[in-house]
C-alpha cells in the first residue's frame, strides 16, 4: 500500500490514477486529502496510512523512488534489544517459565502493588515474608523467604556471586565468560525458580496453602535437572557433562 501512496504523491500516469483523480481526489492536493465516510473501506485504509506515514515520516519519503525497505522501517520501528532476551528465552528454558520470567522482568505480573493502583487489593503485604509490601523487585529477591530459595539454588550450582536481584543475575549470565552450556544451565534455574516463586505465592494467596524454602529448592532442582536432561544439546563438553552429572 505504501508503494501506492507514493504512486498518487508522484502523479503517475496510469490508468489506475486517472481513475483515483476522477473518482476521489478530483484534482485535490494528495496531502491534504479526506476521506469521506462514504468511500470506499479500502480507499479509507489507505488514506489512512497516509496520514500515519506522514506523521511519522513526513511526505519526503515519497519525494523520490519509494522503497519498501524505508516504509517498513517507518511502520515497524527496530526496538531496542534487551540484554536479558537470551537468559529469559533460553533454549533449555521450560516455555511456561518463559513467560513467567518475561512478565516479572518487565513488572507486569498481577503483585499486589499493582494491583491496589487497580483498585484490586487493599492488602499490600507480602504473603512470604509478612514484613515488607509485595512487589516484583520485592519478591525476586529482596524477600527473606525468596532470597533463601536464591541462595539454595546458587549453592547447588556452585554459582558463587553477590548479585541479588532478578535483573542484575540476568546480566551476570550474559556477561559471563562461561559456556554457553552453563550460561543456559543458570537461565533455566533462575527461570524456573521465578515461575515455582510466583506459583507458591498464587497458592498462599488463593488457597492459603504456604510453601517452604527446601520444597522451593527441591521442586527447582528436580525440575531444572529432568528439563534438561530431556532437551540435552547435541554439542556439550565432557566438563560441562560432568559439572551438570555432578549437581
Amino acid at each position: 500500500m505504501g508503494k501506492y501512496i507514493w504512486a498518487i504523491a508522484q502523479k503517475q500516469d496510469s490508468l489506475w490514477m486517472r481513475w483515483i483523480h476522477s473518482v476521489y481526489l478530483k484534482d485535490r492536493d494528495w496531502w491534504s486529502y479526506k476521506a469521506s465516510d462514504h468511500c470506499s473501506w479500502y480507499w479509507r485504509s489507505l488514506v489512512n496510512l497516509k496520514e500515519h506515514f506522514k506523521g511519522k515520516a513526513g511526505q519526503q519519503l515519497f519525494t523520490q523512488h519509494y522503497q519498501i525497505e524505508e516504509g517498513y522501517k517507518v511502520l515497524c520501528p527496530t526496538q531496542n534489544k534487551v540484554y536479558w532476551s537470551r537468559q529469559v528465552w533460553g533454549r533449555l528454558n521450560t516455555p511456561k517459565h518463559c513467560f513467567i520470567m518475561w512478565l516479572a522482568i518487565q513488572k507486569r505480573l498481577r503483585t499486589k502493588d499493582r494491583l491496589k493502583a487497580m483498585g484490586l487489593a487493599t492488602r499490600e503485604h507480602c504473603e512470604m515474608c509478612e514484613s515488607h509490601s509485595e512487589n516484583t523487585d520485592h519478591l525476586f529477591f529482596t524477600c527473606r523467604f525468596t532470597a533463601a530459595c536464591l541462595q539454595g539454588i546458587k549453592t547447588w550450582l556452585s554459582w558463587n556471586i553477590a548479585a541479588g536481584y532478578l535483573l542484575a543475575l540476568t546480566r551476570w549470565i550474559g556477561r559471563s565468560k562461561l559456556s554457553n552450556f552453563k550460561k543456559n544451565v543458570l537461565a533455566a534455574a533462575i527461570s524456573c525458580l521465578v515461575y515455582t516463586i510466583w506459583r507458591a505465592r498464587n497458592l498462599f494467596v488463593w488457597e492459603n496453602s504456604k510453601s517452604d524454602v527446601e520444597k522451593v529448592i527441591t521442586r527447582v532442582k528436580q525440575v531444572v535437572t529432568y528439563r534438561i536432561n530431556a532437551v540435552w544439546p547435541r554439542k556439550v563438553s565432557v566438563e560441562d557433562t560432568e559439572w551438570f552429572q555432578s549437581l
